[in-house]
């Protein structure tokens, strides 16, 4: 079957009607030829695909299964499998909400106002190497006023030092993106950093939701770990493997499976009093939902304070860059007596 991707916006707008439909006690038949024949754009695609679907025998949520990310589909589909159509469809757009939550979201996120203070060192640059030096010829640089000198030397460190500067960024962006799927003690150390702690967040939180849809439709909680850990990155891989070396051990309680050190230590122990309260897709339902809330506060704050952070640090060096320099063109003409 070929995938059609949607973006993930798309895709929750589309569960969300079809759950509404859902809701409003429309069958999924019917949903289906609704998109069908009323969809926008899409939709009509994607409800021609359910009908297909259906008409062969097969189920609603397989002919959605081109269209959905992986971990979305496995939670309508599991949702549908023991007749919890609606809830299957909160879940996979839960599980939309945390994807639109990653790490990639977040530096998409912080682009702008890092392009901006970009511009604004480099603009800082240009003028101590341009503008400045030709002041100087008409007015000597230990009869500039504090900020004109501090401006003229703080754009010589950036025409200096930029470049380097800039390569060391990239390099640092590139080291956390390569460093993110790896395992192993160094990358271990570095979990609760930012970046880090939201990968760490995401992974769990798909991880425990997607073991509770496959554990719900009667898997066990070994096989259904093993087929994650078959699609996984190293990092959750290497975290499955101690959960499964503990299932092999003979543990048997939720808890002492999930203690890989993947999920945060505040979490599991919640997990391990979830553990004690119920069976175990609803306990990992349960912790699921904890972390993805957890998770969007998470990258909710970071979003807010690195966007803030990068704007008042971008306003500030254009204060000092276009400051000084105002400040050095009204002090010459004061001393040459335009005034």
């Amino acid at each position: 079957m070929i995938k059609n991707n949607i973006k993930k916006d798309k895709q929750i707008a589309l569960l969300e009607k079809i759950a509404q439909l859902s809701s409003s006690g429309i069958k999924q038949r019917d949903i289906a030829s609704q998109l069908s024949l009323y969809g926008h754009g899409l939709e009509k695609a994607v409800g021609q695909s359910c009908l297909d679907s259906i008409g062969k025998g097969l189920s609603f949520s397989h002919g959605l299964k081109q269209w959905l990310s992986t971990s979305a589909y496995q939670s309508v589909s599991s949702g549908e499998n023991v007749g919890q159509f609606v809830e299957g469809i909160s879940e996979a757009i839960g599980t939309l909400n945390v994807d639109e939550a990653s790490t990639g979201a977040l530096l998409r996120v912080l682009i702008s106002p890092t392009l901006g203070l970009s511009t604004v060192f480099a603009i800082s640059a240009l003028l101590s190497s341009y503008a400045y030096p030709a002041l100087i010829k008409q007015l000597p640089i230990h009869r500039w006023g504090g900020l004109s000198q501090f401006s003229y030397h703080f754009g010589l460190f950036w025409a200096n030092y930029g470049l380097g500067v800039l390569v060391l960024a990239l390099a640092l962006i590139a080291f956390v993106i390569v460093t993110l799927p790896m395992s192993g003690t160094f990358r271990a150390k570095l979990d609760n950093l930012p970046f880090y702690r939201q990968y760490r967040l995401i992974q769990s939180a798909n991880l425990l939701a997607s073991i509770a849809h496959q554990t719900l439709v009667g898997n066990s909680l070994k096989e259904s770990l093993q087929h994650y850990k078959d699609s996984s990155s190293a990092y959750l891989a290497s975290h499955i493997q101690i959960m499964l070396d503990t299932i092999g051990g003979g543990k048997s309680n939720v808890g002492d499976i999930f203690n890989s050190g993947l999920l945060l230590d505040e979490e599991h122990s919640t997990l391990v009093l979830l553990g004690g309260t119920g069976e175990t897709p609803e306990t990992l339902r349960k912790s699921a939902l904890i972390h993805r809330t957890k998770l969007l506060t998470d990258v909710n704050r970071l979003k807010h304070w690195g966007n803030s952070g990068l704007k008042i640090g971008a306003a500030f060096t254009a204060f000092i860059a276009f400051g000084g320099l105002v400040s050095l063109i009204f002090n010459i003409a004061m001393n040459q007596g335009a005034f």
